[in-house]
């Protein structure tokens, strides 16, 4: 059904825009309270909250295309664009103005950012097929509400699970060493790319 194909990538991007926007405006506010007296984390903070929003956008965009049964291009914006983007934007900044303060990074991060939004919109609008723009879009919000909200709360748990650990660190001891364990826990994370290329394909095909 085409028609509901259309109504449910609008619905989807609708609710995940407006949910990244309303948590960009909580985390807006609340910055100098999770900050403390650390004015630097606070700037950092205020730039991630323009973050959500464009990372919900991209997190519709990456579902769209593995649901359109394109697994390699749905990751390459996040896995390859982005990568360079930050990479190239953060040597620039050193080279011109010298070393990139925290706060520089993540302008340079929320840069490379929406430039992944883009190149992915791109892609999506380029291979979502003729019929599915034609057509109609059918909104069954009752139906799809019941679906989303448990995988809602899996997806939130799963979240929390896997970052509470440095958070509570980084309450509990010095930010510093979140950040190591942080960092190696991201490497650590290397082990899973085999499950996630695999789910990446296979998640659309058992799906159909």
């Amino acid at each position: 059904n085409f028609g509901q194909m259309a109504g449910m990538i609008r619905w989807c991007a609708r609710h995940m825009l407006s949910s990244g926007i309303a948590l960009g405006i909580a985390l807006f506010s609340c910055r100098h309270l999770i900050a403390g007296e650390n004015s630097e984390l606070a700037a950092v903070l205020g730039v991630v909250a323009f973050m959500l929003p464009l990372q919900g956008l991209n997190l519709h965009r990456q579902a769209v295309l593995q649901a359109l049964q394109h697994p390699v291009l749905c990751l390459m914006p996040d896995q390859v664009i982005r990568l360079l983007v930050l990479i190239g934007g953060v040597l620039t900044y050193f080279f011109v103005f010298g070393k990139p303060l925290p706060e520089n990074v993540a302008w340079i991060w929320l840069g490379s950012l929406a430039i992944t939004l883009v190149a992915g919109a791109w892609w999506q609008q380029r291979l979502t097929p003729p019929e599915v723009k034609a057509a109609t879009p059918e909104v069954l919000s009752g139906a799809w509400w019941e679906t989303a909200r448990p995988l809602c709360m899996l997806q939130v748990a799963g979240i929390l699970i896997a970052k509470a650990d440095p958070a509570m660190l980084g309450f509990l001891g010095e930010p510093g060493q979140a950040g190591i364990f942080a960092v190696a826990n991201r490497i650590a994370f290397l082990l899973t790319f085999g499950l996630s290329a695999v789910n990446a394909i296979a998640a659309p095909l058992i799906a159909q």
